[in-house]
């Protein structure tokens, strides 16, 4: 997606928790990513706790992200 549209989404669907961008694919290229879409979620001290390859949904986002601030 285009920062554009994922700004339009973030907005749209109220999204309170931090959005990254990869400009250039940079990150994916370190952490070999298999394609897009492809979410991981990384707790405050950096540990992934979660993962999803293909699309989530907001409910699906929140519920990983409040699974990374309790490992913290």
């Amino acid at each position: 997606d285009t920062q554009r549209a994922i700004e339009r989404y973030v907005r749209d669907e109220a999204v309170t928790w931090p959005v990254a961008m990869d400009p250039g694919g940079k990150a994916s290229l370190a952490f070999g990513t298999r394609g897009q879409p492809e979410t991981y979620v990384i707790s405050p001290s950096g540990v992934v706790v979660a993962s999803q390859y293909g699309p989530v949904t907001v409910q699906s986002l929140d519920a990983m992200v409040a699974a990374a601030n309790r490992v913290g």
